[in-house]
């Protein structure tokens, strides 16, 4: 479920996992950073990325990454995310540079991208079956 503020993330929890309609475990997107296209969503910063991670329930497990939409914004929101807890997302359907005046030339090279930032940081990838699990996929 992709989240654009506070106030979709407390709906989240208070209205719509309380009715039954989300399943288990709860897979959030922050999207961030369209603030500067008046799509509504909170604006791209670690104080804002901190903040949307504060209101997350404490008691369970919830899956979280960020869609940090722009170039200057996509590769430090995947960064942060992961040494925060969360996943990374990445893919041109939430943006199309990899890097400022580049255009990516397939979601490959933002995958590979990814990988290589995500090693470098000390950090592990799940493997495919470990990524299912977290999701809660059936192969």
């Amino acid at each position: 479920m992709e989240c654009f503020d506070p106030t979709s993330l407390e709906d989240v929890f208070h209205i719509l996992e309380p009715a039954g309609v989300l399943e288990q475990p709860v897979s959030l997107s922050f999207v961030m950073g369209m603030d500067k296209i008046s799509q509504g969503a909170i604006s791209f910063s670690e104080q804002n990325l901190d903040f949307m991670i504060s209101k997350l329930p404490k008691d369970r497990f919830v899956n979280f990454s960020t869609i940090s939409i722009g170039a200057k914004n996509h590769v430090p929101g995947m960064a942060m995310t992961v040494l925060k807890g969360g996943g990374a997302r990445v893919g041109m359907e939430d943006n199309i540079y990899y890097a400022p005046g580049r255009l990516l030339k397939s979601n490959a090279e933002m995958v590979e991208r990814a990988g290589r930032i995500i090693r470098e940081l000390g950090l592990e990838i799940a493997t495919p079956d470990e990524a299912r699990e977290i999701l809660a996929l059936k192969k």
